[in-house]
């Protein structure tokens, strides 16, 4: 219910308005859906009455959240890729201590299964 400290409107003409802007919302709602992610075109599927200021609303928020996403998506392939060569990293150093524990067949083999381990991670 909206709610003023003056009105010009009686409770029934408020009632009134209250419902034509529910509308409005819902058919700008519909246009900006059907045409922004259905890819339909405006004329065949925006009847009603749109509001153009909401519809911009509606392109601003999308917009807003679409760059969210790509920045996060950019943050966890930075976070990826460093993970990936500290694993690399890890493998080859486990690798030349390899050499060095030739003779030591319980440590030789919880190297080769941790390289192997790090080798599934990547």
């Amino acid at each position: 219910m909206l709610t003023t400290h003056k009105t010009y409107l009686n409770s029934e003409e408020m009632a009134d308005f209250e419902n034509l802007l529910s509308f409005i919302l819902e058919d700008t709602k519909h246009c900006w859906t059907e045409t922004r992610i259905q890819g339909k075109s405006v004329s065949l599927s925006c009847d009603g009455n749109i509001s153009l200021t909401l519809l911009r609303a509606f392109d601003t928020i999308s917009q807003e959240s679409a760059l969210k996403h790509l920045e996060v998506q950019h943050r966890m392939a930075v976070r990826a890729t460093k993970l990936k060569a500290k694993i690399l990293e890890a493998r080859d150093c486990l690798k030349s201590l390899r050499i060095d524990y030739k003779t030591q067949p319980m440590t030789l083999n919880w190297i080769d299964s941790t390289i192997i381990s790090l080798e599934e991670m990547l």
